[in-house]
């Protein structure tokens, strides 16, 4: 979600009040995030799908219009979802993908030229 979001550790830790060193613990696996970390970013972050957010598997967000029987929106919920936020979040995710494409393609040149192609 961090990287999805574009964040740094500090930014998400400022973003949804859990401290950095027990994000660090969760994202090192050394502890499993709590019922309040999990109802908090679910909360803040209401395009996030629980299931995936639990388990993993599935896709990230939700697919439009869907809510769970077990956790509904409330309406003021929604109005924390902020579709600007998540384009910019997407836009930073993009433009480091294009820059390790480049670091890839820079890479793969480099090699070509001091490995010749026998042939």
């Amino acid at each position: 979600m961090i990287d999805y979001l574009g964040y740094t550790r500090y930014k998400f830790s400022q973003e949804t009040g859990i401290s950095e060193a027990v994000l660090l613990n969760i994202y090192k696996y050394k502890n499993k995030p709590s019922y309040d970390i999990i109802e908090k970013l679910l909360n803040k972050y209401i395009v996030i799908d629980a299931n995936w957010l639990l388990t993993g598997k599935g896709e990230m967000l939700r697919k439009e219009g869907a809510v769970s029987s077990s956790e509904p929106i409330q309406e003021n919920e929604k109005k924390r979802f902020n579709e600007q936020e998540i384009i910019d979040a997407l836009k930073k995710v993009i433009d480091a993908q294009n820059k390790t494409i480049a670091t890839q393609e820079d890479l793969i040149h480099n090699l070509k030229n001091k490995y010749p192609d026998p042939s």
